[in-house]
């Protein structure tokens, strides 16, 4: 597995176990109907209702919604089941609905989301900016807010709990997950804003959390200079020890000097030679311990 991968995955374990540390525990709000609104929201909220009723949304990447079902009707019956994403204005003879200032935020989060050591992709980053351009209708309107929702709730569940269960790092890994409000979650964000301090609010709150963010992003950065990760192969069937020749020994130094491995990269009996000695040799060593 490649190491960027691996830093991955350990941000994904670390907050899942930081559950067991810090958790919100809220009851869930259900409701067995439509409540009474606005007659200008109605439609709105009736193709909502029937929308997260059926379990599946048609124009999610992740359109099944049994996982966060529950969430989803407690964050809509808490706001009478109106939109959460939606700004209306009302003019003369007329109302006009926009994505609001939280939608835009929320998009521009979800772009940078591997930065925090998730996929955008899980998230609809390619979607949900054309469902911000299609609020004509009560159904569009649905489709839309209900995405913009899904989405922030498993944003949220997964910087808070972890993308991975403790049994798939470890079989005899148990470790139960207090429940989590992520409708109250969620609601807070839409209302007001601020999603990247939202969002940094439900990561754990650990050093060691915060040092393998910085490490994911180094190696990422790493990963896209070719000009270091792709040397040339050692000879096949043949150990290269010190002394040997290597003729990629200018990119292995450029390597190990942004690895940390090779801190004084101009310290060598000579910089442009191809044999395998001197500061090269002392930080592959480090490299290894």
């Amino acid at each position: 597995m490649k190491l960027s991968s691996q830093i991955s995955v350990a941000l994904a374990l670390t907050a899942t176990l930081s559950n067991v540390v810090a958790a919100q525990n809220s009851p869930p709000v259900t409701a067995d109907r439509v409540p009474e609104v606005a007659a200008n929201t109605a439609a709105d909220s009736a193709e909502i209702y029937n929308l997260i009723s059926a379990g599946k949304h048609p124009s999610m990447t992740y359109g099944q919604l049994s996982d966060i079902v529950g969430d989803l009707r407690a964050l809509y019956a808490s706001n009478g089941w109106q939109t959460r994403w939606v700004k209306s204005t009302t003019v003369p003879d007329n109302i006009t609905h926009e994505p609001s200032p939280s939608a835009v935020e929320l998009v521009t989060a979800i772009n940078l989301v591997s930065q925090r050591g998730l996929n955008a992709m899980d998230y609809d980053v390619q979607r949900l900016p054309s469902l911000m351009l299609q609020l004509s209708t009560p159904e569009a309107r649905a489709l839309y807010d209900v995405a913009f929702s899904a989405n922030a709730v498993r944003l949220v569940r997964s910087l808070h709990e972890g993308r991975l269960r403790p049994s798939e790092a470890h079989a005899e890994l148990r470790i139960p997950r207090p429940k989590y409000d992520a409708a109250s979650v969620v609601g807070h964000i839409a209302d007001s804003g601020r999603v990247d301090h939202l969002l940094d609010n439900e990561e754990p709150p650990f050093i060691h959390y915060s040092l393998l963010k910085k490490s994911l992003a180094k190696y990422r950065t790493l990963r896209g200079d070719s000009s270091i990760i792709k040397l040339p192969l050692f000879p096949k069937g043949k150990i290269t020890k010190p002394g040997d020749e290597y003729m990629g020994l200018g990119k292995l130094r450029a390597l190990l000097t942004a690895l940390g491995d090779l801190p004084l990269a101009n310290y060598a009996p000579n910089k442009d030679t191809t044999v395998l000695l001197g500061d090269v040799l002392e930080g592959v060593r480090h490299f290894q311990k």
